[in-house]
């Protein structure tokens, strides 16, 4: 009878982040780690910056929220220490890469670059960039120049945050990845104040210039961005436009009075009570929506001088009413609710207004995804190199994933 050993266990590399590898290979790809290198974002005590960069990554998606945890992970993990090479890495070293001052807005830019040069990622016409802003919270870092005690639409309570202006790409096929952000300073007499719309229209200057060729983009935005600066603007750049009318918007419509035409002044809410009457009894499959004709927003005014009434200077807009049902956040009840989108491309089909806009609902989910999977809320430092790296960090980590998800499928 042979004697009993104990038992031998052969020791196997496992990881409880099994998508490590095809995550490196679209990391690769996009030469990720090249564009680090351009921007003078340099390794830190011997370590490469690859993998610090690609370790936080990782960490992001592991539901770690520090810098020791991210760590402690990648010391757990075999099948990462091998796709290291059994790099040492301590929380030292981690620490100092995002704490040091390097240039995430550059790098962020040739991303964006970058991405215009894969034919399934590249702007084209047609295709849309959601615009909208968000609040990320920080009850770490009061003292930051840029977080502010700010009021949540969504809670409904003061929150100590910083407003980020962010741009995000949908394309025709439906694939979806965002593009730029910038944070929001209030004005401190000090330094030139930029507002929330002056960011957004250098943010798509930003990328007008990355893009190859004259692609004519849509900018969706919602009503907050409806500003004559902000969309004139916007047709400066080649770009075309869309949103949804506030509900105290100034519009002219041209009608005829004892068969004279005139410019009469309306508001949004009676267009609609125009429209109403025709959805109770649509029947047609499909987008319900109504357009209006002859329908102008004021762009400037002329003064003739003293004595003389101002004449505003009319440009043409697409005015269409549509219906969708929205629920309401207080009783949960699911109600029917009427918009005006109002474009500058008055030759659009109507049924093409509404399903741009509509697009624009995409950020909003990037938005929820980003606070509450990929960690953008999760951000304690109290430095403010730290902050740009992870919010630069967040937006990688959504093209990545998004592009992890369609390969698996």
């Amino acid at each position: 009878m042979s004697d009993l050993h104990q038992p031998k266990y052969k020791k196997l590399s496992y990881s409880a982040f099994g998508d490590a590898p095809l995550l490196l290979s679209l990391w690769n790809r996009f030469d990720f780690s090249l564009l680090l290198t351009q921007c003078g974002i340099m390794k830190t005590r011997g370590c490469p910056t690859w993998k610090l960069a690609f370790l936080f990554v990782v960490g992001l998606l592991s539901r770690c929220t520090t810098c020791l945890q991210m760590i402690q992970f990648y010391e757990k993990d075999s099948l990462l220490e091998r796709m290291f090479g059994g790099q040492k890495i301590t929380q030292s070293v981690f620490s100092r890469f995002m704490v040091s001052s390097f240039a995430w807005q550059a790098f962020n830019l040739k991303r964006v670059a970058k991405l215009q040069e894969q034919e399934e990622t590249m702007l084209k016409d047609d295709d849309v960039i959601a615009l909208d802003d968000t609040l990320v919270e920080h009850n770490h870092a009061r003292n930051m120049p840029f977080i502010y005690r700010l009021w949540d639409h969504c809670s409904k309570v003061y929150v100590n945050a910083m407003n980020m202006v962010v741009l995000h790409a949908v394309k025709a096929n439906g694939f979806q990845y965002p593009l730029l952000y910038a944070i929001w300073k209030q004005d401190n007499g000090e330094s030139e104040h930029l507002s929330k719309l002056h960011l957004a229209l250098n943010l798509l200057q930003q990328v007008k210039d990355n893009l190859r060729g004259t692609a004519k983009c849509w900018v969706a935005m919602d009503s907050w961005y409806l500003a004559k600066d902000l969309y004139l603007g916007i047709e400066g750049l080649g770009f075309h436009w869309v949103s949804r009318a506030k509900s105290n918007m100034t519009l002219y419509r041209k009608v005829k009075v004892h068969g004279k035409e005139r410019i009469v002044k309306t508001l949004p809410s009676r267009l609609i009570q125009e429209a109403k009457p025709t959805f109770s009894f649509w029947r047609k499959k499909g987008i319900r929506c109504m357009p209006f004709r002859d329908i102008y927003i004021a762009i400037d005014e002329i003064h003739k001088g003293k004595g003389y009434r101002k004449e505003p200077v009319l440009k043409a807009v697409n005015a269409v009413v549509t219906a969708y049902l929205e629920e309401d956040q207080e009783t949960g009840s699911v109600k029917e609710t009427f918009a005006l989108l109002i474009s500058d491309q008055i030759e659009a089909p109507p049924e093409k207004i509404v399903q741009v806009y509509r697009k624009r609902w995409s950020i909003e989910v990037f938005f929820r995804n980003a606070k509450q999977e990929l960690g953008m809320n999760d951000c304690h430092s109290t430095d403010e190199h730290h902050i740009h790296a992870h919010m630069t960090y967040c937006l990688l980590l959504k093209r990545s994933s998004a592009s992890l998800s369609g390969n698996m499928t």
